[in-house]
């Protein structure tokens, strides 16, 4: 019996427990107010239909408790019921409990309004959500990992594993070493979400390469069915971070996500791991999905800041506006299928002078 099985069968509440007890293979843990802890995560639990965040300003009533008397707090916070479950780490929303701002209610049940609204104000960009329905295997998962390795990291399992049909089908036709050897355009998402599970240095750079080629080069008889000459001497490592830098902030990468996409009598879902910034950069209502991108840039801040430092000293990279420049790699050279070296630079400047990237060197 699946975790969806069991919980539509439960009859109380703590069937709805006993169900997530044994779907997430809980072995040492307690039933007490909490209603189910363990070393690494607390629970909160319903058994008929409650919001997220009426069952997480109980829980973390519980926290402010243990936190005022010195005790013990676990890594993780998970809420849930019939419907869903949400996962949170407890770090996140340590400073906001030590302000104790917060008007609790005389016991943790006693949800007040003020504490509601807090509490709903606060966590909403730090929660992790699954509805049981369609992604029960995620949330397993997601708790799993989370015990093992300290981190939310949550897992996309889609119908009939759809990205892990389309790896096999690709080994089967190219080759086994298909990544090293092709480049392939994933036309689901623009830019490359298929490309992301097995993601190697090698697959992006080369996928930022193929979009900006395709988009600033103007179509002529040589490359008019996106056909280009091979370059004649091997890329920079700047010039690869330039094209994934215009690939980011270019309005036709085509990159998006999607969730609950009916078809074919199922619910499918798309990850975008093209986002270059973080929730809080965005003011987004809720956690992104994938962080590959953040991350990535991440690592690159160093080495895009050092070499942004370079092209400043540079009298030849100065005073390019972004509208000359690109209408300039448009038409310049036209015949010629390999982006000029330097109006890749001057792109990149004029990013960075109108603050699109200044984030990345923050990190």
């Amino acid at each position: 019996m699946t975790l969806h099985e069991a919980l539509q069968a439960a009859r109380s509440e703590e069937d709805v427990k006993d169900a997530y007890i044994k779907a997430l293979g809980l072995k040492d843990y307690s039933k007490n107010l909490i209603d189910i802890q363990t070393k690494e995560i607390w629970f909160e639990a319903k058994g008929n239909h409650r919001t997220t965040y009426e069952m997480f300003t109980q829980l973390l009533h519980y926290v402010q408790v243990a936190r005022n008397k010195g005790e013990h707090v676990p890594p993780f916070l998970c809420v849930f019921d019939r419907q869903k479950a949400v996962i949170m780490k407890t770090a996140t929303v340590l400073p906001f409990l030590d302000k104790k701002t917060i008007r609790w209610g005389k016991r943790a049940s006693d949800v007040t309004r003020d504490a509601l609204d807090q509490v709903s104000a606060f966590i909403g960009t730090h929660i992790v959500a699954f509805k049981i329905a369609d992604h029960a295997a995620e949330f397993i998962e997601t708790v799993k990992t989370a015990i093992k390795t300290g981190e939310i990291i949550r897992t996309r399992i889609t119908p009939d594993k759809v990205v892990d049909k389309a790896y096999d089908t690709l080994s089967e036709t190219l080759g086994k070493n298909w990544q090293r050897d092709y480049i392939v355009w994933d036309m689901c998402c623009g830019v490359g979400n298929l490309e992301v599970k097995h993601s190697t240095p090698d697959n992006l750079w080369q996928a930022a390469i193929v979009f900006a080629v395709r988009r600033l080069i103007k179509p002529t008889w040589i490359n008019d069915r996106d056909q280009f000459l091979q370059p004649s001497e091997p890329l920079t490592e700047d010039f690869k971070r330039d094209c994934l830098i215009y690939m980011l902030f270019n309005g036709s990468n085509l990159t998006a996500s999607a969730d609950g996409l009916q078809w074919n009598g199922k619910s499918w879902s798309i990850v975008n791991h093209f986002i270059p910034f973080t929730e809080e950069e965005v003011g987004a209502p809720a956690r992104f999905e994938s962080d590959f991108m953040v991350q990535y840039l991440a690592n690159l801040a160093p080495v895009i800041a050092s070499a942004e430092g370079a092209r400043q000293s540079s009298p030849s990279s100065s005073g390019r506006h972004q509208s000359g420049l690109l209408r300039s790699a448009r038409n310049d050279d036209a015949a010629n299928p390999v982006i000029a070296r330097s109006d890749s630079d001057a792109a990149i400047q004029t990013f960075n002078e109108e603050g699109w990237i200044a984030s990345l060197r923050s990190q």
